[in-house]
This record gives structure tokens, C-alpha cells and sequence, in this order.
């Protein structure tokens, strides 16, 4: 994978910005949990990237990681501090902090015991939630999506948009596409469908075209 960063210059510049953000002394640089996640992270995000066909995320045919390209690094947040939580475990403070920092910075809040998918994409999430429900990869999250932690579910090559809303026991089978201001709860969408809102009543419809497909390689 390409990088803006060379990995020990990424590694300072993390530990740098949670030391700004939370300056309580302590400092993740030298810890050899943060060195073990931090590898394990720069993997896990090459594996998503290189299979995202959206603008900036491949360069030369390869994976393209730029730390100033917020969603990218958002999502190398996460993967970083769920990283970090599968070596240690919960109640560590690097990923109580890179949770933190991501919200921060992202504006949008997963918690790092969240399994997210090994591919998604994250398309400038403002205001995103994501609770702790059974994902799958080539996932398409846009902003302000709520998803509530439960027993929903969701397929391969979903595309949840702006204001997309889950409640309760949802599930979404394979590429399906959610539209902006949907709100279901337990509801049950089939595999090829779309939901769109209208006058506040939400409608499902067969559709042969996946928008998921069109993000993903």
C-alpha cells in the first residue's frame, strides 16, 4: 500500500495527536501493543482500500492511503483501535482514545468492540452512529446513518445513505441499497431490493442495479 506517510512517521503522528487531544502523560509510542495493533491495523486497511473503486482510495493500481483524506483515516482509526482491543483486550486506553479521537475528528461514533467488516467504505460519515450488529463487507456507510445495536443484520454489497436508519431486529439480505431518510425497524428488506422514503412512507422495490457494486472492486 502507498502512503502520504512513511509507517514510523504515521506512528508519531497518531501518538501525537492523542497525546493533544487527551494530555494526561500518557504515550502510546513506545508500547509494544500499540507497535503489534498498529501493524496489524496498516494490513487490515490495505485489504479494505484495495478493494474500494472510489476516487482517491487506489493510486497506480494499488492501494492509497492519505492521512489528510479524513474518511481514510477515520477508517484507519477504527481499525487501529480494534486492533489494539484484539491484542489487549477491552478497557485499554489506546483504543478508549483512538475511539475518542476519531469522533473527534470524524464526527461520527463506533465503538471499537464494533465488528465492523474487513471491507467498507465510510463516505464523509458526519453524524454517523454504528452500533454492535452483524455486518458484512462491502458495506457503504454515508452520514448521519444510525444504526442501533441489537440483533440486526446486514448482506454483502449494502449502501446505507444519508439519514438511513436501523432499529431493533432489521435485516438487510445482499445488495441492497437504503435511501436517504429511511427509518425500518424490524423490518426484513429481500436481497436485490431498495427502500426509499416519500412523504414520510417508506417503499420497497425490486431493482437489478446494486450501487454497492459500482463502490467496490
Amino acid at each position: 500500500m502507498r502512503c502520504t506517510m512513511l509507517p514510523e512517521e504515521l506512528k508519531d503522528y497518531v501518538s501525537a495527536q492523542m497525546s493533544h487531544f487527551f494530555p494526561d502523560g500518557q504515550s502510546c509510542r513506545t508500547d509494544s501493543y500499540f507497535k503489534k495493533g498498529f501493524d496489524m491495523a496498516m494490513e487490515r486497511t490495505e485489504k479494505c482500500f484495495s478493494h474500494i473503486a472510489v476516487r482517491g482510495y487506489r493510486k497506480d493500481g494499488v492501494a492509497y492511503f492519505n492521512h489528510l483524506h479524513m474518511d481514510q483515516y477515520g477508517t484507519f482509526l477504527y481499525y487501529l483501535s480494534n486492533s489494539i482491543y484484539k491484542v489487549i483486550g477491552e478497557n485499554n486506553w489506546m483504543s478508549d482514545k483512538l475511539i475518542l479521537l476519531n469522533r473527534s475528528l470524524l464526527g461520527c461514533w463506533f465503538s471499537y468492540k464494533c465488528k465492523l467488516p474487513d471491507v467498507f467504505c465510510l463516505d464523509h460519515p458526519v453524524g454517523t452512529v454504528l452500533g454492535n450488529i452483524e455486518y458484512s463487507n462491502y458495506l457503504y456507510i454515508s452520514q448521519n446513518v444510525t444504526i442501533e445495536t441489537g440483533g440486526s443484520k446486514i448482506g454483502e454489497y449494502v449502501a446505507l445513505f444519508s439519514g438511513a436508519t436501523l432499529i431493533k431486529n432489521c435485516e438487510i439480505e445482499d445488495e441492497c441499497s437504503i435511501g436517504a431518510g429511511v427509518v425500518l425497524r424490524r423490518s426484513a428488506v429481500p436481497s436485490g431490493h431498495i427502500v426509499y422514503c416519500k412523504d414520510g412512507i417508506n417503499y420497497i422495490q425490486k431493482s437489478d442495479k446494486c450501487v454497492a457494486k459500482k463502490i467496490f472492486i
